[in-house]
């Protein structure tokens, strides 16, 4: 392995000890750079009142440089309230709220002041060779941009998301959405090289320049699969959802397929065991499960550290993907790559796009449209009943087609796309 000679100076918002899928990447970009002949630092904000927390994963980076910084943003100031003791949340709510109003892209640009600063600070004090962004949230590219101009670095941005263009993101008002166009046109004019997580996400940034964006997906880390799974329950057939739910990640379809598979086989009804995992945001999981009949045959975890989801992953018996209508083709949830990793059925309710073209790339299991619900219904019978005759098929979670898809092969290709940087 290359010793870690250059220097990348990272931006990220969202970064352990914060959790859920947004901080992965990152984390997992950070961990396997050094392979590759980089050293990275990472500049982020300090704690923040955030939806969940798992410090587990600072484990993994303990040899990484993290330099935490003030910001204005509502997430930061309602921890500094919380520390303080004063409950205050309802007025910060209000007041972030209104931020989005007229904050453009996001209230995460009150963060900015103080990241440039760090930034200012620690390349005079050892210099760096490159600079990497990643959003969301969006406005960390306005400071990859400033960055770049002021201490004449290549500059590397990467997009996790789409900038306000995917269907199922905020409608803003005309103002708005001027207003992020041209501070997007700005990004995407003055980066040296850029990447996102699909194709079709590629198409829409290079829609509005004429730059190639490249693709690199998000994927999976072999490590956390040589945990210590949870024992494998042999008596029941053992259906498990991980990842965050809202009222636009809904499981409507999902609830009714399920339903529905139950009334036409009632066998499945006396072994079936559903699992919750991950946050559940503005969204009333036990009362959908009620409504649907289903209460008593699901267990809620709430959300786990990344290590306790990926070890239920691993003692399902099949994995309940979801991507409901109003997503765009090029959303793939960070969730499906350990799915695949894990070499699990996946049943799932999808809508056409990159998400069901992995799956069938893989034959990892079968995605049905969010509107068949009948040939969902009988697919999980089908599974059920591999399952009950130990037909279930798994592939071996490391076989060498999935090696695209490992961080360490990912954490790889960014660093040439740095190389390529640094020799222009």
């Amino acid at each position: 392995m290359a010793n870690a000679e250059k220097r990348v100076l990272v931006l990220a918002y969202y970064f352990p000890p914060m959790g859920m899928g947004g901080v992965q990447r990152v984390t997992k970009l950070v961990k396997y750079l050094p392979q590759f002949g980089w050293t990275p630092e990472v500049i982020t904000v300090k704690p923040v009142r955030y939806h969940a927390d798992d410090p587990s994963l600072l484990s993994e980076i303990d040899s990484i440089k993290v330099h935490r910084t003030g910001s204005f943003d509502p997430l930061r100031i309602a921890a500094r309230f919380h520390r303080a003791g004063s409950d205050r949340t309802q007025h910060i709510g209000r007041l972030r709220h209104r931020l989005n109003g007229w904050l453009i892209p996001d209230n995460k640009i009150l963060w900015l002041p103080f990241a440039l600063w760090r930034a200012f600070l620690l390349h005079r004090a050892q210099p760096f060779d490159a600079i990497l962004t990643t959003s969301p949230p969006h406005s960390v590219h306005l400071a990859g941009r400033f960055l770049k101009r002021i201490l004449k670095l290549p500059w590397l941005a990467d997009f996790r998301d789409g900038w306000w263009f995917e269907p199922h993101e905020k409608r803003t008002s005309d103002w708005q959405a001027r207003t992020n166009e041209r501070q997007l046109l700005g990004v995407l004019n003055h980066f040296d090289d850029a990447v996102t997580v699909s194709v079709p996400l590629a198409a829409q940034f290079e829609s509005r320049c004429d730059r190639r964006v490249q693709v690199i997906p998000n994927g999976f880390d072999p490590d956390d699969f040589q945990l210590q799974s949870d024992t494998p329950d042999k008596s029941n057939f053992i259906l498990t959802y991980c990842g965050t739910l809202t009222q636009t990640m809904h499981p409507r379809q999902g609830l009714e397929a399920i339903s529905l598979a139950m009334s036409m086989e009632p066998k499945l009804a006396d072994q079936l065991k559903l699992h919750w995992v991950g946050k559940t945001l503005d969204f009333d999981l036990e009362g959908a499960l009620q409504r649907w009949g289903l209460q008593r045959y699901s267990r809620i975890h709430g959300y786990l550290t990344h290590r306790s989801a990926v070890s239920r992953i691993q003692s399902s018996d099949v994995l309940l993907f979801l991507l409901p209508t109003g997503y765009g083709p090029g959303v793939v949830t960070g969730k499906l790559y350990e799915y695949l990793a894990s070499g699990k059925p996946i049943w799932g309710i999808a809508v056409p796009g990159d998400s069901s073209k992995l799956i069938e790339r893989y034959h990892a299991g079968r995605v049905y449209h969010p509107e068949a619900v009948q040939s969902a219904a009988e697919g999980l019978i089908d599974r059920y009943h591999d399952w009950r005759e130990n037909r279930s098929e798994t592939h071996a979670a490391y076989r060498p087609a999935l090696t695209p898809l490992m961080r360490q092969t990912q954490a790889g290709q960014f660093a040439e796309l740095l190389n390529h940087l640094e020799r222009k």
